[in-house]
């Protein structure tokens, strides 16, 4: 090495702020909820169950995209660690399993807006800030 960062070191610090953005933004969702949501709670049980159906859901599908997608990355990148394909299969592999965790919140944004109680939509964000903490970047 001539003291530059590898691409990987470069990617790897530019996933990490991503990370931390997109972790940081589930709290404000949370807050904003709570400032701009109807201050009388609806009944809302019947699309509770679908929006708690759905973020299971996201939830499943950012647990198998993570890993369909960034098992083969890590493979390679750990072989070459300046391989593009697989570099870039393995930023995509981070960044869609973030939007599928911050989804998660966003259903309880949503919930909240539509009139559920602060009990009802904190499970989403609760959830959505674990998953994020659960699936951190790691260098391959």
């Amino acid at each position: 090495m001539n003291g530059q960062p590898d691409r990987l070191e470069i990617n790897l610090r530019q996933i990490r702020i991503i990370h931390l953005v997109m972790l940081l933004t589930i709290p404000l969702y949370f807050v904003t909820a709570e400032m701009l949501a109807p201050p009388t709670a609806r009944d809302v049980r019947a699309i509770r169950q679908g929006i708690i159906v759905m973020a299971l859901l996201f939830s499943g599908v950012a647990v198998v995209v993570r890993k369909r997608m960034l098992d083969s990355a890590v493979d390679i990148l750990r072989l070459k660690p300046d391989d593009t394909p697989a570099l870039v299969r393995w930023r995509a592999a981070h960044i869609v399993t973030f939007a599928l965790c911050e989804s998660v919140a966003l259903f309880g944004l949503v919930l909240r807006f539509l009139g559920a109680t602060t009990l009802e939509g904190a499970p989403f964000f609760a959830v959505a800030f674990v998953l994020m903490l659960v699936f951190r970047p790691v260098a391959p």
